[in-house]
């Protein structure tokens, strides 16, 4: 049989690539002249069966938020957001209080995709600002905020903070928080409120 061990091709593979590594292995048999042809016929047929089998790759998630961590992303980011007929925000803050807290970091969503933006998120134990976060003012800034048509849930929250964070005099064009509270003035309009009961969202 042909020495396998002294190939590359037998350091193991990564899960999803077995397949095409088995198949390779099966390539080399061919090779080998005391390598019997039904046996190559057999392997390769199990190979066929294997990979017939497979499950398909899941779907990405297109919820699934991409986190912003370099100033080409913020630019993509922004470039994509100026052309969204609407974008919504949730702010991340240390606090309630705009006055005395500071931002930590910024959500944004439209149909072409999910984001958010780390900037100030700290070690819980000794308090050190993380790496790979961009700095507050270039966020705010560059992602021209001031000319989105946002929404929000407690838009309020999200205008009175970026005013005083950033002179950003935001354009809200609808308040999910206030839309909830008409619906259905008896109920809870808490963000996971709303989301659980509207959207059938888990926690």
């Amino acid at each position: 049989m042909a020495r396998l061990e002294a190939s590359p091709l037998v350091d193991p593979p990564p899960p999803q690539c077995v397949a095409d590594w088995a198949l390779q292995l099966v390539d080399l048999l061919d090779a080998d002249p005391d390598c019997a042809p039904e046996v190559r016929r057999t392997l390769r047929q199990q190979l066929v069966d294997l990979q017939a089998a497979a499950p398909e790759a899941s779907p990405v998630d297109p919820t699934a938020p991409q986190i912003v961590r370099t100033p080409e992303a913020l630019r993509t980011v922004a470039d994509i957001l100026a052309q969204a007929p609407v974008v919504a925000v949730d702010l991340e803050t240390t606090g309630l209080d705009h006055r005395r807290g500071d931002l930590v970091g910024i959500g944004l969503a439209c149909a072409a995709g999910v984001y958010y933006v780390p900037m100030a998120h700290r070690h819980a134990s000794t308090g050190q600002r993380l790496p790979d976060q961009l700095a507050a003012a270039e966020v705010l800034r560059d992602l021209h905020l001031e000319t989105l048509p946002l929404v929000a849930h407690n838009a309020k929250f999200e205008y009175h903070w970026l005013r005083h964070q950033a002179g950003i005099q935001a354009r809200f064009v609808w308040d999910t928080m206030l839309a909830a509270h008409l619906l259905h003035s008896d109920r809870p309009v808490a963000l996971k409120d709303v989301a659980r009961r509207e959207l059938d969202v888990p926690d």
